[in-house]
């Protein structure tokens, strides 16, 4: 009733005035567009009747075929089988998806991705050789592959695991694909595998940061900058699958989110024995001004100094990887049982050819049996002795 009193008032004010105008009761809000429910072309692979895949045949470097057992839905899946060193140049599929009718991605393309349903007979698997290759119908195509991060569970196990993989990953933009026009989905095979996939389709997926990974760089102005802050940052931690590595809040004094605590055990034939992290979110990060005068830092909590491996990696370049084994001179000790680590980036061979614009990645192996607990990882200035990182004046 008030509001119908104020608004009789605003007119009759009006009429007096001389100023009377048509007014609208109420303001009309048009309703988002739901492009998802406009989307019919979500449904990639369902089973090999309903939405038929090409290339399931058996050559002597590849076994592509539809199987009822097992599957996760639907009347069948596709078990996927290849070794690239039998002979075979390329090893490929894909799907007719909606029969080869263009498909519109735009709308879809920044918070859409490409899920599937992945398992294998046996082991456990943090990355597979599969390539995810868009095309167009004027013949350009922008390829990417699986990333552990869009791996439920950081990993692929005997049991089915949904895995995604973002559209915003294939990158068209470089290529020059026309994401309005999308003609298929094929996948692109290397070096040797052994996998189920069911259940393939297009769905709405929020990323872990506001830009996909390697879509966006993170420049560094100055140093000391914390590296790999956030569990989302991490692969190799799954105490689903194994107790090897575990988070922990970080030891008292220590700063960070979180620290990892490892008891590994290096028995069995593939022993899981590696961690590692995005430098910064995933991101591109831009060291270029800092890598030849800074160093890979952090504290470890140990009975000795394990022995470890580490290995930075580029998103781009010649060399994308490079590694150096830890010893003696990159430990100090500091306490009863707590090490100081520094490796000094001139240290590690290779390191003049890495692209230190687009620092992606530092990777840990753990090399022998061993029980630590490692964290506050950080890339700080160095300017002494790369060979003696803990003899200079700032150590």
């Amino acid at each position: 009733m008030m509001r119908l009193s104020a608004l009789l008032l605003s007119l009759m004010l009006m009429v007096s005035c001389g100023q009377l105008q048509d007014v609208a009761l109420y303001d009309v809000v048009q309703p988002e567009a739901d492009v998802w429910a406009a989307f019919e072309y979500a449904d990639i692979f369902t089973d090999s009747e309903r939405t038929p895949a090409f290339g399931l045949k058996e050559v002597p470097c590849r076994s592509f075929r539809a199987v009822k057992e097992g599957s996760h839905s639907g009347e069948d899946h596709l078990h996927l089988k290849w070794d690239q060193s039998e002979g075979c140049n390329y090893i490929g599929m894909g799907f007719l998806w909606k029969d080869y009718k263009g498909k519109d991605l735009t709308g879809i393309y920044s918070e859409g991705a490409i899920e599937l349903m992945v398992r294998v007979d046996s082991g456990f698997l943090t990355k597979v050789p599969m390539f995810f290759s868009l095309a167009d119908y004027g013949g350009k195509r922008c390829v990417t592959k699986m990333s552990l991060l869009d791996m439920e569970g950081g990993g692929i196990g005997t049991e089915w695991t949904r895995v995604r993989i973002p559209l915003q990953a294939f990158r068209p933009e470089r290529n020059g694909v026309n994401l309005a026009n999308i003609k298929e989905l094929r996948i692109e095979f290397q070096q040797k595998g052994d996998v189920h996939v069911d259940d393939i389709r297009m769905v709405p997926h929020q990323h872990h940061f506001g830009r996909e990974a390697s879509t966006s760089t993170h420049r560094v102005k100055e140093l000391p900058i914390a590296l790999g802050e956030g569990p989302e940052s991490w692969w190799g931690i799954n105490p689903a699958e194994s107790s090897h590595f575990r988070f922990s809040a970080p030891p008292d004094g220590w700063s960070g989110s979180e620290a990892i605590v490892a008891d590994v055990r290096l028995e069995g034939k593939k022993p899981w024995d590696s961690f590692g992290f995005g430098a910064h979110q995933w991101l591109l990060v831009d060291v270029n001004d800092h890598h030849s005068t800074s160093a890979v830092q952090f504290r470890l909590l140990s009975e000795s100094p394990p022995k470890i491996r580490m290995a930075l990696f580029a998103y781009r370049g010649s060399k994308r990887r490079i590694q150096i084994k830890l010893d003696e001179d990159n430990y100090h000790n500091v306490g009863p049982g707590e090490w100081a680590v520094r490796v000094p980036i001139k240290s590690i061979p290779g390191h003049e050819h890495m692209d230190w614009t687009a620092l992606k990645e530092v990777r840990f192996q753990v090399l022998e049996d061993a029980r630590f607990t490692a964290g506050d990882f950080e890339l700080a200035e160095f300017r002494g002795n790369p060979d003696k990182p803990f003899k200079w004046k700032g150590g």
